[in-house]
């Protein structure tokens, strides 16, 4: 026969194991700063657990893309690199394999950018910098009846922090000619 005094230590035992999972969910949401600045100080650090990336991404990517002219150039306009997720995607998802290779694409880029000494054609010549060249041309849509598009691209990252997130420069890439949306 159970006694309220078992039944008070199982309520306590069950608040403080579920108190502690919330904290830890929240300490390792991405922008866990935001979340918890609506508490202050008030809550107890819990461990910022990385199971499967012990050094996970902590920046955000941004891709812009403008179209340009002869004289003139439009507007950057950011391409969305969001995945919609349904809600059976933590057992199968295989529509993610797209984001995950313009993610790499993104990455590889980075860091051939990072190693080139300022050496432009080493990046130009990284096939993440061919695959975000042929997706941005992917996306871009010439006027009816003109000739395709020339287009560049702009690569920016942003860290989410407490208050304002920053966006940096990657790389901005060269006008391109035109001609992946040619032969698309």
């Amino acid at each position: 026969m159970t006694t309220r005094r078992d039944k008070l230590r199982t309520v306590l035992a069950t608040s403080v194991v579920a108190t502690h999972i919330l904290l830890t969910l929240i300490e390792n949401l991405p922008d866990r700063h935001r979340v918890l600045a609506r508490f202050g100080n008030r809550l107890p650090h819990a461990p910022d657990w990385r199971f499967f990336g012990p050094n996970p991404g902590v920046e955000d990517f941004h891709l812009m893309y403008r179209l340009a002219g002869d004289d003139s150039t439009t507007e950057w306009k950011e391409i969305d690199l969001s995945c919609r997720r349904p809600w059976h995607a933590m057992l199968w998802n295989p529509g993610t394999r797209p984001s995950k290779a313009l993610f790499d694409a993104i990455q590889n880029v980075r860091r051939a950018a990072h190693e080139s000494n300022g050496d432009f054609g080493r990046v130009l010549e990284a096939p993440g910098y061919r695959l975000l060249e042929a997706s941005v041309e992917s996306v871009v849509e010439p006027a009816a009846g003109e000739p395709a598009a020339r287009s560049q691209f702009m690569l920016l990252t942003t860290r989410p922090e407490p208050e304002v997130s920053t966006l940096q420069v990657v790389l901005v890439s060269e006008v391109s000619s035109g001609a992946a949306a040619a032969r698309g």
